[in-house]
């Protein structure tokens, strides 16, 4: 007697927890700023503060010098230290990457630029110090 009770206690949890997923809704509605479409521009940005922004910029960067060696020359296994930094003065954002260590690392610099009105952050980003990926150039 005690398996059919606890048999249908399982069934009746199983039938009101169905019930209530049943009642969301599935997917999920979009919030209402998107009723009239797509945001504006000036709505969809990001809180990302100016020196973030120079580290991913630098971080992609990184990542595109190292495809462009692996088309250009192959892949073969390698391990190099990535660092980052970034600094913001109160009129200007810099940021350095370096890629691997000593006389053959790789470093760039980005400095911030003005952008026009919700067009989003653009930086200058340099070469400050040619090095090696793998032994080869950059």
């Amino acid at each position: 007697m005690t398996k059919i009770k606890m048999l249908a206690a399982a069934v009746a949890v199983a039938g009101v927890s169905t019930m209530a997923g049943a009642a969301a809704p599935y997917p999920p509605a979009a919030p209402t700023i998107y009723n009239g479409g797509p945001a504006a521009s000036n709505v969809a940005s990001t809180n990302m503060s100016a020196q973030e922004r120079a580290s991913y910029a630098l971080l992609e960067s990184m990542l595109q010098l190292a495809e462009a060696k692996i088309h250009a020359s192959g892949c073969t296994p390698l391990a190099l230290k990535l660092s980052v930094y970034s600094n913001s003065a109160p009129a200007l954002t810099e940021g350095y990457a370096t890629l691997g260590i000593g006389s053959t690392a790789v470093k760039l610099k980005a400095v911030a630029k003005a952008a026009p009105t919700y067009q989003g952050q653009k930086f200058d980003i340099t070469t400050d110090k040619d090095g090696e990926i793998g032994g080869y150039p950059i």
